[in-house]
């Protein structure tokens, strides 16, 4: 009998291929559909999709009127953060010209909303393996900032240690010297049986 470790691999793996069987299906699919985070959930005034197409017309951006639907994605969040919503378009050209324009929210026409538009991203709408993919590549490329500033940090210590030595040598020669020069006078003293001088 199997152990419940290794049948859970096997689910693993079979939600695995089978994400695989569908990742192109799903990547054509996402072609026509935008997400945007920060948007305000439960506003009693607006609904999701007037929402979007209020967001929309603020950039104004000739595909305003075109978003066909709006759906949260997720479970209700029990803390009230607002879930994200898939916007789906008419057309792959719709979806391009927001992600390229809609990179920085602003209210551009000075129009009255009831949500601030610079607190809404718009993303592409990637499938799970894609969204694994970029985080993969976020992690890669935080590490590598981390590993690039341990360098410098290291570089900078290790400059600081070189410029540091000649006053380490300088101070260890001072206080060598010192030591000479008293044990000269103590020596000295003892010769004329003198009390020897207080150390300092």
């Amino acid at each position: 009998m199997p152990s419940e470790g290794f049948s859970n691999d096997i689910v693993k793996l079979n939600k695995r291929i089978s994400l695989l069987q569908t990742e192109q299906e799903e990547i054509e699919k996402r072609k026509t559909s935008v997400v945007i985070k920060g948007l305000p959930e439960n506003n009693e005034h607006i609904t999701d999709l007037e929402a979007c197409k209020q967001l929309l017309h603020v950039q104004i951006l000739s595909v305003a009127d075109n978003p066909t639907s709006a759906k949260r994605i997720g479970q209700v969040n029990k803390d009230g953060t607002s879930r994200p919503v898939r916007l789906i378009l008419t057309c792959k050209e719709n979806q391009k010209e927001i992600l390229e324009k809609g990179k920085t929210l602003k209210d551009k026409n000075g129009t009255v909303l009831d949500f601030d538009p610079a607190a809404v991203f718009i993303n592409p709408d990637l499938t799970i393996m894609q969204r694994e993919a970029a985080f993969s590549r976020r992690m890669k490329d935080w590490k590598k900032r981390q590993n690039q500033q341990q360098n410098q940090e290291n570089k900078a210590a290790t400059q600081q240690n070189k410029e540091n030595q000649p006053k380490v040598k300088e101070n260890q020669k001072t206080i060598q010297d010192k030591k000479e020069t008293q044990g000269q006078v103590v020596a000295q003293a003892e010769k004329y049986e003198l009390p020897p001088p207080l150390r300092s």
